[in-house]
């Protein structure tokens, strides 16, 4: 028998079934033990047979017939030696002890009629023959009570000495009882398997790696992974946090077990699962470590429970400390400042709000009397009607309003270090018999968490009723004090009328003696008035003389306008009758100097040409004539349109570089970088000052140069007068 094949077919199950040992923990260790003794038992007895028989075929194989014979009788399972034609030629005392109910065994007898299937017994005896020699083939071997039980049959040919038919040495080994050891194993491990399998929770097998070798169908119900794409994984990949189950795999290594480890479980799909990882170290017969069961119990219901039970007691320990907070001594401002920063610290907010009913107007308003870490800014009203901004719309539907991903200049939350704008807002009204009694309002850099927003809600009606107890207490204090202060006023006023009384006598006194006194001031009373009024009759001839003189200064001021009027009249008629014969002799002056008949001598056109420029200088004197004129009636009309820089830059050096190079002079024009590419401007009158800045410039200078410079005013240049924007102005610097 060969011992791999017998290893492979004894060990199997019992290997199997003590690596899912873990799974069927209930089963107890001492059944397990039991088990796994029986079937080594077998197996090893199997394993010493098959070693035996192999020894004996390898030396009768090598002998003579007669020699091995003697062989056989010392071969403790039944051996044969079968001649060419299928018959027992001899066979030893096992052998014999074979008949009984079934086949006789007796020399000449036929070896293949032993088994209930006789064409498989002759096919190893073929290829015996054939090969030299056959090893385990299973066979049926008809028993002595006619019931069938299962051997292996191992032959080789016999060394014998001539030519002709060798015969052939057969061994029989009973394995009866070995595979019913194997069948009761495999059931024990099917059982067990069941076992593993009716559970609701996930099992793993898990080897000293930390890779799956086996798992039940609730570990792939709660993967979503088929069982063969889970075998051969990292145990620790199949939860959201690889490393805490590592170490948790790491400490059954070391402890031996782990109990309740919490673990998040991951599905295919994404949903997690909170587990209690569960896990215990199982050994060979040796001690030798084999592996790690390992179970994953769902406590996420359970969890649940306990996170809703946590923040039932969060929010009531949060609502308790608002009561030692209701306790303190202090004003309605001083309580509500330390109401919104109890709030605001317990539910994890950095910035908060607190609003109450103003006691102005109709009382509906909301004004902000508190703050915790806020920072009031310019331009953000601290008083809310209903329906005004976020506060009013919460006030007026009374319920609590949630804010996320506000804009960043909504708010800053500054710190020594910095700041940064909040992401969410939460504001909750606080009501009280159906009236709001106030708002509280809270920012945070994340949005509150829904522990927090159910503590805001459950602590806001006892927030508005401290509120209306504090209002209340000082309404009683303020009545009190009211009313003491009218008990002092009423006794200030009682000694007020004792010393008016005692004041009254005395004036009654003085008046008797002022009647006598009065009756003398009015005889002079009344010579002081014949006195004014002869300074009144003056006055009065005073105002119609100064009357007098208004009239005729308004009279010299029309006549003046009128003069003024008329000049400007007789400028523009006298300026458009100059122009008529000028512009004449302009074209006249022009056409002698540029002497296209070429008649004229070089004198002659030189004498045109101070013509031309002189009628030239003249025409432009009287346009400047005109537009004066304009300017004083009131009608100079400016038609802007945007002019490039580029193109001013050029006009100005075709109009003057050639007067320039006639005196000697240099001209630069230049623009700085910070110079705008276009403006707006009336290029007529633009070009105006252009000819007036240069023409002087040139006019008055000898010799050098004369640069013109574009560019932006100084920041220090003050255009408030002309209503200019220095951002938007241009300009223009003529230095000589």
């Amino acid at each position: 028998m060969n011992i791999n094949t017998l290893s492979r077919s004894t060990w199997v199950a019992p290997v199997v079934f003590l690596a899912t040992l873990g799974f069927a923990a209930a089963l107890g260790p001492a059944r397990l033990a039991a088990w796994g003794a029986a079937a080594g038992a077998a197996a090893m007895l199997v394993v010493v047979c098959a070693l035996v028989s192999q020894e004996v075929l390898r030396r009768a194989s090598m002998r003579s017939g007669a020699a091995a014979l003697g062989v056989i009788d010392g071969i403790q399972t039944p051996a044969f030696v079968v001649a060419h034609d299928g018959t027992i030629a001899a066979a030893n005392r096992r052998a014999l002890a074979l008949g009984g109910a079934g086949p006789t065994v007796t020399p000449g007898s036929a070896f293949c009629e032993l088994f209930e299937g006789r064409e498989a017994a002759l096919d190893a005896l073929d290829k015996a023959r054939s090969r030299g020699a056959v090893r385990e083939v299973s066979l049926a071997l008809i028993g002595a009570n006619g019931a069938a039980r299962d051997v292996t049959l191992s032959a080789s040919l016999i060394e014998e000495g001539g030519e002709g038919p060798r015969r052939v040495l057969a061994i029989l080994d009973d394995v009866t009882e070995t595979r019913a050891s194997e069948a009761q194993a495999r059931e024990r491990a099917d059982y067990a398997r069941s076992l593993i399998e009716a559970s609701v929770d996930p099992l793993f097998a898990i080897n000293p790696e930390g890779k799956i070798t086996d798992v039940n169908e609730a570990t792939i119900a709660k993967a979503g992974v088929a069982r063969e794409a889970l075998v051969g994984v990292s145990f620790a990949g199949l939860f959201s946090d690889p490393e805490l189950a590592r170490q948790g795999y790491e400490r059954v290594l070391s402890d031996g077990k782990v109990q309740d480890y919490p673990l998040t479980f991951v599905h295919r799909n994404g949903t997690k699962a909170y587990v209690a990882f569960n896990a215990s170290r199982y050994l060979d017969e040796k001690g030798a470590l084999v592996g790690i069961f390992a179970q994953a119990r769902d406590v996420t219901q359970a969890r649940k429970l306990e996170v809703e039970r946590n923040a039932k007691e969060w929010v009531m320990t949060g609502v308790a400390r608002l009561n030692a907070v209701f306790q303190s001594q202090g004003d309605t401002r001083e309580l509500c400042r330390r109401i919104i920063t109890e709030l605001a610290e317990y539910a994890g907010a950095q910035v908060g709000a607190f609003y109450v009913q103003d006691a102005e107007g109709d009382g509906s308003a909301l004004t902000l009397v508190a703050s915790h870490a806020y920072t009031r800014r310019k331009g953000v009203s601290n008083r809310y009607l209903p329906g005004e901004g976020i506060v009013g719309q919460a006030a007026l539907e009374r319920k609590q309003v949630l804010l996320s991903r506000l804009p960043d200049d909504y708010i800053q939350i500054a710190s020594g270090l910095g700041e940064a704008p909040p992401r969410s807002l939460c504001v909750t009204p606080l009501l009280f018999d159906g009236a709001v009694r106030g708002m509280v309002e809270l920012a945070s850099f994340e949005p509150l968490s829904d522990d927090a927003l159910e503590y805001v809600k459950q602590a806001a009606p006892t927030v508005a009723i401290a509120l209306d107890a504090a209002a209340a207490r000082e309404r009683v204090a303020a009545a009190l004090s009211r009313a003491q202060q009218l008990a002092a006023e009423l006794e200030a006023q009682q000694d007020t009328l004792r010393n008016a009384n005692a004041e009254l006598e005395e004036q009654t006194a003085q008046l008797r003696l002022s009647d006598q006194k009065m009756k003398a001031q009015q005889s002079e009373i009344e010579l002081a008035n014949a006195t004014l009024n002869d300074k009144n009759a003056l006055l009065e001839r005073q105002r119609n003389e100064t009357e007098e003189a208004r009239r005729s200064l308004a009279a010299q001021a029309e006549e003046v306008a009128l003069a003024s009027k008329y000049k400007s009249e007789f400028l523009a008629n006298m300026s458009h009758e100059l122009r008529t014969p000028l512009n004449s002799l302009l074209l006249l002056a022009r056409s002698l100097r540029d002497n296209g008949t070429g008649n004229l001598t070089g004198e002659q056109v030189e004498s045109a040409g101070v013509i031309f420029d002189s009628g030239s200088d003249l025409l432009n004197l009287i346009n400047e004539i005109l537009d004066l004129s304009k300017i004083e009636a009131g009608k100079m009309e400016l038609r802007p349109e945007e002019i490039e820089l580029a193109d001013l830059t050029r006009t100005v050096v075709s109009q003057f570089d050639h007067m320039a190079r006639a005196q000697g002079l240099a001209l630069t024009v230049q623009s700085q970088p910070d110079a705008p590419e276009r403006i707006v401007s009336d290029p007529q009158r633009l070009g105006q000052v252009m000819r007036n800045l240069l023409g002087n410039a040139l006019k008055f200078t000898e010799a050098g140069s004369v640069t013109v410079t574009f560019g932006r005013p100084a920041p220090t240049v003050n255009l408030a007068r002309s209503g200019l924007e220095a951002a938007r102005s241009l300009v223009v610097h003529v230095r000589d």
